[in-house]
């Protein structure tokens, strides 16, 4: 009866959010998990490290890709589309291979430029691992376009417990750290494997030169944005990096502080990404039920984060451990950019095809990001780098305003209920600087 229900709730919309949700608590869950295990915040400093190399190398292209993927499978005939998605899992496989071949043989330079260290525990572990996983990101999306739901909830489900166990479960049984990086890799074997038995219950391997020309001239542009905007959200562990050479352990207090309220960004994509159809279809009516709808997310997720604010001195040691005491300020100092998230600025752009405005902006905000946060990690130290990314975050959002304003007649008003919005806003900055004083 409840496989039933389920059954019937379920679209690809909410499993889609499902799968984000679970695999971005399974990341979240992980993080605890380490802390408690015993783990020095130096190991703990290495795996973020490592996470955020597979972050640089690998979310740009992925990001890119699949959006273009998304985009072309729908105006393909029926017989194209499993040739494309064949040619697509080929592609990422050739790629995984290129980025494996090039990050062992020039192991060194590769490191020096990520990290400004000649050297790394477990990288070479890691980067099988993301070679393997690399063509595995294509599994959800071959179930969102084969309008299968309850498939990549299931998909979600081992995904997310599957990580969680391979990282975490190690360490808590005694066994050397080295043991979480053979998990990554035979959870990546499974999901490769499985997405192999997908692709074959839809046809037969084939190739088509004409698919993969549109396909990657429709994608490149997609893959240059995420590539920006990827450097611009991996800006600040590389100023660390660079600024402190071979210190895992700020590395650590850094990363583990540098977290948004659980769940946001997953939220405020998905929301933004389902409006942008709907102001595209008409401005008038699409701009004021995001002004409706946004108001819901302001009441959703403004009140928690400021009693994550007011808390997180005393919730920051008991989640992790007394370690990540010095985390506490870059973390209240990250929930801020909540403010700027929820201005869907942005979302008007690309509705309104200011693509490339939208891309200035935003080479505008990692260069004011890249000098603001290098600037006050000097002054005042790493949570520097936090205020120059909260900073960088809310001029984005400012120049958006203010293109929309000057070029279309749209003032903010139009699309953000500016009275509830500034409310909040002054709420949680209360929140920021009594949470503040009290700091120990």
């Amino acid at each position: 009866m409840a496989n039933r229900l389920l059954r019937a709730w379920m679209t690809n919309v909410k499993a889609l959010q499902a799968f984000h949700i679970m695999r971005q608590g399974a990341v979240l869950a992980v993080a605890v998990l380490l802390a408690k295990s015993g783990l020095s915040t130096d190991d703990i400093g290495i795996y973020e490290k490592l996470l955020y190399i597979g972050f640089l190398l690998s979310a740009f292209w992925i990001s890119g890709l699949t959006q273009g993927l998304l985009s072309l499978f729908p105006k393909l005939e029926p017989s194209e589309r499993p040739v494309f998605l064949w040619n697509t899992y080929l592609f990422l496989t050739g790629l995984g291979l290129l980025l494996l071949g090039i990050c062992l043989v020039f192991e060194r330079q590769v490191l020096l430029v990520l990290t400004s260290a000649p050297d790394l525990p477990y990288y070479r572990l890691f980067i099988w691992y993301l070679a393997i996983q690399l063509p595995a990101f294509l599994l959800e999306n071959v179930y969102l376009l084969k309008d299968k739901p309850m498939s990549n909830f299931r998909f979600g489900i081992f995904s997310g417990l599957g990580y969680l166990l391979a990282v975490a479960l190690p360490p808590f049984i005694g066994l050397d750290f080295r043991w979480s990086f053979y998990g990554l890799i035979g959870l990546a074997v499974i999901k490769h494997i499985w997405l192999i038995s997908c692709l074959l219950g839809l046809g037969k391997p084939g190739y088509d030169r004409g698919i993969m020309s549109r396909w990657l001239m429709l994608s490149w542009p997609l893959v240059g944005y995420a590539l920006i905007a990827g450097l611009n959200q991996s800006l600040d562990g590389w100023l660390i990096s660079f600024q402190f050479p071979g210190n895992d352990h700020l590395f650590a207090v850094f990363r583990y502080g540098a977290r948004e309220m659980p769940f946001v960004i997953a939220m405020t994509a998905a929301f933004s990404s389902a409006m942008i159809p709907l102001i595209s279809g008409d401005l008038a009516s699409g701009m004021e039920t995001l002004k409706v709808k946004s108001r819901k997310l302001f009441h959703l997720l403004f009140p928690p984060s400021i009693v994550l604010i007011l808390t997180s001195r005393w919730l920051i040691p008991l989640v992790f451990n007394r370690s990540f005491e010095e985390s506490v300020p870059i973390f209240n100092m990250f929930i801020l950019i909540l403010i700027s998230r929820l201005v869907f600025s942005r979302t008007v752009m690309i509705a309104l095809d200011e693509n490339k405005a939208a891309l200035w902006i935003l080479l505008v905000e990692i260069g004011a990001n890249l000098i603001l946060s290098w600037m006050l990690l000097q002054w005042i130290g790493l949570i520097g780098a936090a205020v120059g990314t909260v900073l960088a975050f809310t001029l984005e959002k400012i120049l958006a305003a203010v293109y929309l304003y000057r070029k279309h007649g749209i003032s903010p008003g139009k699309y953000l209920d500016l009275p509830v919005f500034l409310g909040y806003s002054a709420l949680l900055m209360i929140a920021f600087l009594a949470a503040f004083r009290i700091q120990p």
